[in-house]
């Protein structure tokens, strides 16, 4: 049974940073796609509408916003 996503997950289970407002919470990036990434094991961190991942040891900053 396909899910009806619009993009293809990947699943990683990869470290990541969450950054809000200049601080940074660890995260693990637990699946990714084109569309979107879901986020575990950041605690009891509340995550606010917009925030930014980071991935990987370059640092770049994705920017995101909260969809559930």
């Amino acid at each position: 049974m396909r899910d009806g996503r619009k993009a293809e997950r990947y699943v990683l289970q990869a470290p990541g940073r969450i950054v809000i407002e200049d601080a940074v919470h660890p995260c693990t990036i637990y699946d990714k796609s084109r569309t979107g990434a879901r986020l575990i094991k950041y605690g009891k961190l509340e995550l606010p509408p917009t925030l930014a991942i980071e991935m990987g040891a370059a640092g770049v900053q994705q920017p995101c916003w909260l969809i559930w």
